[in-house]
């Protein structure tokens, strides 16, 4: 199997006005140790959070305590964006005649939520990013079918591979899709 990055979004809500908090990856190549994985981690200010779901806020509320603090590093949308082509850019593949490859995204849901929310927030310049991602996806939930049925969740994966529960920082639950991914290919380097 090739590399892949595993990416997770936290958001204001689920509907298409949300707004994004916080994008996050990681890219596996399935062979480096984790602790020494190629990650970016954006959390991203706004003026004005203008629609916000309650849930969501009450998930998010340590990210937006953090973004209070002067001294936490944040993003504007826009430098967002281009740190996040930037990082894709990093670690795309090429093949063996030197082509650059799509690269294929992993998460839970991130078919369904996260790449859709990633057109989303790159708006008009959604071809940008199309032009990194993959077609194909992992979802990690599809790879604990066999232990967990139809309700497969990150929580219930993170008990399995005995991680802590899920955070909601986007990074931490990128990391706790490279460890499901790893831990079910038997390729677990800590």
């Amino acid at each position: 199997m090739r590399g892949y990055v595993s990416i997770d979004i936290e958001t204001t809500g689920i509907d298409d006005k949300s707004h994004i908090l916080q994008i996050s990856a990681v890219y596996d190549d399935l062979t480096s140790p984790i602790s020494e994985l190629k990650t970016i981690d954006l959390p991203i200010k706004h003026e004005v959070l203008t629609h916000c779901e309650p849930y969501a806020m009450g998930m998010n509320a340590a990210l937006l305590q953090n973004m209070m603090n002067k001294d936490f590093k944040t993003y504007s949308t826009s430098s967002a964006a281009k740190e996040l082509l930037k990082f894709l850019e990093e670690v795309q593949q090429t093949d063996d005649k030197g082509r650059k490859q799509k690269i294929i995204m992993a998460g839970k849901n991130v078919a369904s939520f996260d790449i859709p929310k990633l057109k989303l927030f790159f708006g008009s310049d959604e071809q940008m990013i199309s032009k990194y991602i993959h077609y194909k996806t992992l979802d990690v939930g599809s790879l604990y079918y066999d232990v967990f049925k139809d309700n497969v969740s990150l929580s219930e994966i993170n008990k399995l591979t005995n991680r802590a529960a899920v955070s909601h920082n986007a990074l931490d639950d990128a990391f706790d899709v490279v460890h499901a991914i790893r831990h079910k290919l038997g390729v677990n380097r800590e």
